[in-house]
């Protein structure tokens, strides 16, 4: 069963895993066609595992939720080390999951305490840690909201409705003040690496039942996002009513994305990288049935002793200061962006992970080429 877990039977063979989360109110099965085809593509030599301990859980909170996908994957991994060596790890979030991802990997991260005066490592890791003790790779997020809710609300309605329908999930989204340390900075700006004028401390009196958990230095979430070898998110530029497109693509001000005519055989205008991808893979109408298809770069790698470090204060939630500080940086890593646009009725947020589970296979079919490509881009060296 590939939603649970894959490993090969050579013992001379060296495995990476994939950890597939899925988002709030979702389960296993939601990627379970992208875990499909990165298991095809792999030829079963790696742990290709759909993430089972959020089931039921999505609305306590970001950081219980990342708590719970860290133990997993220390779990799973633990299970599976002692037959076959494991080097590389890579995460794909989908929505809230990869919220879930971004705390998980702070919780999991080791920073290199190997690395030499020349800048080498002798751990192989090239001086940029372990996650869970493996070399982080990939990070994948697809439609997920990277700067909250507060700012990219459908009809605009009102908060209370946000928090009665996810909780304190729906607080985090919202960037509600955080009562879980004593400066009240909101968990998905700390994610961020935005930072406190005062120093924050943990209040022992709340519970972690309460949605609180362990307090993580910022610094953590950015380090630990940062050593990955790549960093690669999608966006819904349309019809996704849950996770609009400023929010996922870590763009407050939408690029301008030419929209070019319609291609006779499809609907797909792809980057040169993916054209190359699908030639590679002897598809060449991989894309077909996406309209329309856009890479970005996002800034160059900032070494950590040229980051900026940015504060907290309450005059950030004025207009959308607070995000803008949040988008420059997490723009101050790499990333890959793709952004997407479906047609036809408000289903984008199932269709661009090809969620069989949530929408009729005919109608989540267009999200398949896209899945295709990801699990390529996973499986290649």
């Amino acid at each position: 069963d590939v939603h649970l877990g894959r490993r090969c039977e050579d013992p001379s063979a060296t495995m990476d895993a994939y950890f597939l989360v899925h988002g709030l109110g979702g389960n296993r099965v939601d990627l379970s066609y992208l875990a499909q085809q990165i298991h095809r593509r792999s030829n079963g030599v790696g742990i290709v595992h759909c993430v089972s301990c959020n089931e039921g859980k999505t609305k306590d909170g970001v950081v219980q939720g990342g708590d719970r996908l860290a133990q997993e994957v220390k779990q799973v991994l633990d299970r599976h080390r002692g037959n076959v060596p494991l080097k590389r790890i890579h995460f794909v979030g989908n929505s809230l999951g990869g919220l879930y991802c971004r705390y998980a990997v702070a919780v999991l991260f080791e920073p290199c305490t190997r690395v030499e005066k020349d800048g080498s490592c002798k751990c192989g890791c090239g001086g940029a840690g372990r996650v869970a003790g493996l070399i982080p790779h990939s990070f994948v997020t697809i439609a997920t909201p990277h700067l909250g809710v507060r700012k990219f609300k459908i009809l605009n309605l009102p908060d209370m409705i946000y928090v009665a329908m996810a909780k304190r999930t729906g607080k985090d989204l919202l960037l509600k003040e955080s009562s879980s340390c004593s400066c009240g900075l909101p968990l998905v700006a700390r994610m961020a690496g935005m930072e406190h004028e005062e120093s924050c401390r943990a209040d022992p009196s709340i519970s972690a039942d309460e949605g609180n958990g362990n307090l993580l230095p910022a610094s953590r979430f950015i380090e630990a996002l940062g050593s990955f070898a790549r960093r690669r998110l999608y966006a819904n530029m349309n019809n996704d009513l849950l996770v609009f497109f400023g929010t996922a693509s870590i763009c407050l001000d939408p690029p301008h994305i030419a929209r070019t005519p319609t291609p006779v055989k499809g609907h797909a205008r792809s980057t040169p990288e993916l054209s190359k991808t699908s030639e590679e893979m002897g598809q060449g109408d991989l894309l077909a049935q996406v309209k329309h298809l856009e890479a970005v770069v996002s800034n160059p790698e900032v070494t950590s002793k040229h980051r900026t470090s940015l504060q907290f204060h309450p005059g950030l939630y004025e207009d959308r200061k607070l995000e803008e500080c949040m988008a420059s940086k997490l723009n101050e890593l790499s990333w890959e962006k793709f952004y997407m646009s479906y047609p036809g009725l408000p289903y984008a947020h199932a269709i661009i992970s090809a969620n069989k589970r949530l929408l009729p296979s005919l109608v989540s079919k267009p999200g398949q080429p896209l899945m295709d490509q990801l699990a390529f881009h996973l499986t290649r060296a």
